[in-house]
């Protein structure tokens, strides 16, 4: 069951239309205007698109089956899902530009969606949500931005590279600041650049997770990190690896997690962003209250950003207190750092002072 049209030709689907069902739409070099509905409607039966696919007010909707948007050039449309519907690269590998994505748009093992434009994704894009071996991306081939409200999952629970946001060297991409990126996989591409503005959570729900940064990437005052931790060991708690010498500038929120039932002793280190050539710092770091005396503390490095449960006084993160701790304080409330405003009150004072004083002639111990 087709509707099909010479190569070159351009078709009109009116605002009263719909079209629903199972077969295929659309031919090889020709252009669609969808100004009504089309609905893959029918249980495990699908709706298949050829061709361009290009501006119209219509709607492109799987309310039941399956909407396969196998290599089609779709640009200026809405993308739905309701019910058991879905809409995805199930075979073939198509091009987006300026579409909107209200629905759950899946991006099955080892295919990939390009984009040639901005993508307004307010609801869920699942990249590889089977978490096979293949290499499967939503990858940007210019320039471009994903913003709106919504979830994209990285479903590479095999390797990094099962589930990648990936792009062309030279080029740059932005994820805006109310999408939020969960789960495993891999960000960024040798020789682009990836702006995180939004929320980045390594594990998603339920379980732990790694995300591995590519290129360079870049952290905004709005992004934020949120890590879960329930112990020691790889794979107990999450994190952020850059590879070989990339950099990476932090900067945002940084949200700790503690799992139901985990209690940290003192001493205790997690390495949350290792490797790379890392620059900059959280502005806020969120976590629950440190026993008395004791304080979690981030501690950034060249090429590791870790999180210790450690002594108040302690500044550098080695589980003692000494010389170092009161020279690397003294830099921080000269250069009115905000790790030197140790009362939170937005200034730079002799409170500041009597504070680490206090907590320096506390001493540091178990």
């Amino acid at each position: 069951a087709q509707i099909s049209m010479n190569s070159g030709t351009t078709a009109t689907i009116g605002a009263d239309q719909t079209i629903q069902g199972a077969g295929q739409i659309g031919s090889s070099g020709a252009t669609i205007i969808n100004n009504g509905i089309i609905d893959a409607n029918i249980a495990e039966k699908s709706i298949e698109l050829f061709g361009s696919f290009t501006g119209g007010a219509g709607m492109y909707r799987a309310s039941a089956g399956e909407l396969n948007l196998r290599s089609s050039i779709l640009t200026d449309i809405t993308l739905d899902t309701s019910g058991t519907g879905s809409i995805g690269a199930f075979t073939g590998n198509p091009i987006l530009t300026n579409v909107t994505n209200l629905g759950t748009l899946t991006i099955p093992v080892t295919r990939f969606i390009s984009l040639n434009g901005p993508l307004t994704n307010n609801g869920i894009i699942d990249i590889n949500p089977t978490g096979s071996n293949g290499t499967t991306q939503l990858f940007f081939a210019v320039d471009s931005t994903i913003d709106g409200t919504g979830i994209i999952n990285l479903g590479g629970t095999f390797s990094p590279s099962a589930a990648q946001i990936s792009m062309n060297s030279g080029t740059t991409a932005t994820i805006g600041a109310d999408q939020t990126i969960q789960g495993a996989g891999q960000i960024g591409s040798s020789g682009a650049t990836i702006a995180l503005e939004g929320s980045i959570h390594p594990s998603g729900p339920s379980s732990f997770g790694q995300l591995d940064m590519v290129g360079i990437t870049n952290l905004s005052s709005s992004t934020e990190l949120a890590v879960d931790i329930g112990g020691l060991l790889d794979g107990e708690f999450d994190r952020l690896t850059v590879s070989s010498s990339n950099p990476i500038t932090l900067d945002g929120t940084l949200t700790v997690t503690l799992e139901d039932g985990y209690t940290p002793a003192f001493g205790d280190r997690w390495s949350l962003i290792d490797g790379g050539t890392q620059t900059g710092f959280f502005h806020t770091v969120n976590i629950v209250d440190a026993p008395v005396g004791q304080e979690f503390r981030v501690i950034y490095s060249p090429s590791e950003t870790f999180l210790i449960l450690t002594c108040d006084g302690d500044l550098t993160g080695d589980a003692g207190i000494d010389f170092f701790d009161v020279s690397l304080f003294l830099s921080y409330f000269s250069n009115q750092d905000v790790r030197g405003d140790l009362n939170n009150d937005g200034e730079f004072n002799f409170f500041d002072v009597s504070l680490f004083l206090q907590i320096f002639s506390q001493g540091c111990g178990s």
